[in-house]
């Protein structure tokens, strides 16, 4: 019975502490736990920010670029709910040397041997997001070109090639449609129209056509709204396809 008293002080003690900003106010809420083995993860958003303390208010460390890969070594006692996705806090390794903490919810299990499978989802799936700032349409635009890069076979190069023309269309929808304009003007090559226009083919050539007019036709969607002085040159070449 005697030891309450001294409990109560502790506690009064520390609440004063955090209230004169000597403790952090995450202090109670940085209990982890370690994980078996480290957890290859990677990120699903352009400028990610990894914070001292698995909470939104937390300081933040630094922001990674999409597809960042990272090693998570723990994860937050409880879950959160940020934007509408639940899951817990991870601590991972930072490129910079430290650690800190990613909410789960904007990352994804990664595996080498489903790397070009993931990197698409990932694309992919900003490309659907609305509202995205022109930084993260760069981002975009810049993992799928070192997709390409990446690619060990020329059907996996030919699907990035696509997502890359997705990509840069999605630029040009933003305040430096000029700049994307110019890029789409040279991504557009003779070999690009004529893959567009062919006929015949296997089963996955003619799966090709269609997604590229698809892509072809979305661009054509997004040219009309923008005023960049090389767009006439762009729609000169999207009409000669079929």
């Amino acid at each position: 019975m005697k030891s309450r008293p001294a409990n109560f002080a502790l506690v009064a003690l520390t609440l004063v502490m955090v209230s004169l900003g000597f403790i952090s106010s995450a202090w109670a809420q940085t209990d982890e736990i370690k994980l078996d083995s480290a957890q290859p993860k990677i990120t699903t958003v352009a400028a990610l920010r990894a914070r001292r303390a698995p909470q939104v208010a937390a300081e933040e460390i630094m922001r990674l670029k999409l597809g960042t890969v990272v090693s998570a070594i723990a994860r937050s006692t409880n879950q959160d709910t940020i934007g509408g996705k639940s899951d817990y806090w991870f601590r991972v390794n930072l490129p910079n040397g430290e650690t800190g903490w990613l909410f789960g919810g904007l990352l994804l299990d990664y595996d080498v041997r489903q790397r070009a499978q993931l990197l698409r989802q990932i694309i992919e799936g900003r490309l659907k997001a609305e509202r995205t700032e022109f930084a993260d349409r760069q981002q975009i635009y810049d993992l799928a070109a070192n997709s390409i890069a990446e690619a060990k076979d020329a059907n996996t190069r030919a699907e990035f090639e696509l997502l890359k023309l997705l990509a840069l269309a999605n630029r040009a929808a933003g305040a430096h449609a000029a700049e994307a304009v110019k890029e789409l003007n040279a991504a557009l090559t003779e070999d690009v129209i004529s893959t567009a226009n062919g006929k015949g083919g296997d089963k996955y050539a003619v799966q090709q056509r269609t997604a590229l007019k698809k892509s072809l036709a979305y661009l054509r969607l997004v040219l009309a709204k923008t005023s960049a002085p090389e767009k006439a040159e762009l729609e000169r070449k999207l009409g000669r396809v079929s």
